[in-house]
This record gives structure tokens, sequence and C-alpha cells, in this order.
């Protein structure tokens, strides 16, 4: 952030390049990618609250340096990890379920799914957890639990976090963030369109 000729695809090469656990054909990948082909980036992170280093000061000036897809990058968070896309079962309510940011987190969502295989998941599954999370967000950001038609920003999302869940009662609300990021990239009505052909 406080240097900005650098490039996203370049700190990716070079920390794959700099850890040999990587994966090779990763590496592969970002050695042959042409940077001026590039013309959207996307950054996916978890929120992990409960990490020794986790700081709410630096997650919203990286999501206010990362906001735009075109420039630096536009990220979006997954509260509190990636695993809150299938932390949704009809036996719970989705709108009320919050969890603290902790490591067991993974264990708690694989007892309280129903979609555990997400490769097995149809269309209409994928509709349903993406409207679940758009109308979370909505209520998350505006106190009300349907589908908003404006844009919900990650920025906003964070903030109506920290302020309604995280400082108050250290817990976050769960939220994905990839059907957020579907809203964003191909907008409501292509989105439903999307679901509803496939």
């Amino acid at each position: 952030m406080k240097d900005d000729s650098l490039e996203v695809i370049e700190i990716l090469r070079e920390s794959y390049k700099k850890d040999p656990k990587k994966n090779k054909k990763n590496i592969k990948t970002l050695d042959e990618l042409d940077v001026d082909t590039v013309s959207q980036i996307y950054l996916f992170f978890d929120y992990d609250g409960h990490a020794t280093n986790a700081d709410d000061d630096k997650i919203n000036n990286a999501l206010q340096f990362f906001h735009d897809e075109t420039d630096k990058g536009k990220l979006f968070i997954s509260y509190p990890m990636v695993e809150a896309l299938k932390h949704i079962s009809e036996e719970r309510e989705f709108k009320s379920e919050t969890a603290v940011s902790e490591s067991e987190y993974k264990d708690l969502v694989s007892n309280q799914t129903d979609y555990e295989d997400l490769r097995k998941l149809s269309m209409t599954d994928w509709d349903f957890i993406s409207s679940e999370n758009l109308k979370k967000a909505n209520l998350i950001v505006h106190d009300t639990y349907e589908e908003s038609e404006e844009l919900l920003e990650q920025e906003e999302i964070f903030e109506c976090q920290l302020t309604k869940y995280i400082e108050p009662s250290n817990k976050v609300a769960v939220l994905s963030a990839f059907p957020l990021f579907l809203r964003d990239y191909f907008g409501a009505t292509t989105l439903k369109k999307i679901f509803k052909k496939l």
C-alpha cells in the first residue's frame, strides 16, 4: 500500500517464488501471466479475528485501498472465514447466525450445514445460498432481511460488522463474500437469470 507502483500480480509472483511449498502449477500460471491482459483483480480473505496478528484498522485500510477491481483490486471478506458459504441449514435460522471468530469454526460448520460438498450443489442451491447471504448483508447494513436494490460495499459491511457485532459481543454475523462478489460482478438481474437458466 505504501508503494503505488507495485502490481498485485508481481507481489503474488514474488511470494510464490519465495515459498518452495507453494503449488508449482500456480507459480507457472503466474509466470506466464501477462500483467497487461489482467483487467480485473478480486481478492478474497477471511476476517480471522482470532489470529494473533488480527488488526481491524489494517482491515479497514485494506478495504479502502483495495476498492476498485480495475485498479489495485477489490477486496471481499468472509465473516468469519470461507466456510461461511456453507453455514446454512434448514434446522438453523441463517438470519441470526453469528460466530466467534475462532479456529474451531470449520468443525462447527461441518456439523451445522446442509451443503457439505460444494461441488455437488445445484443451481437452485446456489441461488438459495446467494439469496440468503445477500439478505444477510442487507440486514447487517440496513437492519432489513431482504435483498437490497443497491450494491452494498465491503467497507460499509465491515463498518457495520464492527459496530454491531465485533465490538459489542466479539462475534461476527456469518456472511460469505462469494455471493456478494457474484452480485457485484454480474448485477442482480443477470445473476438471477444465470441461476434460473443453469
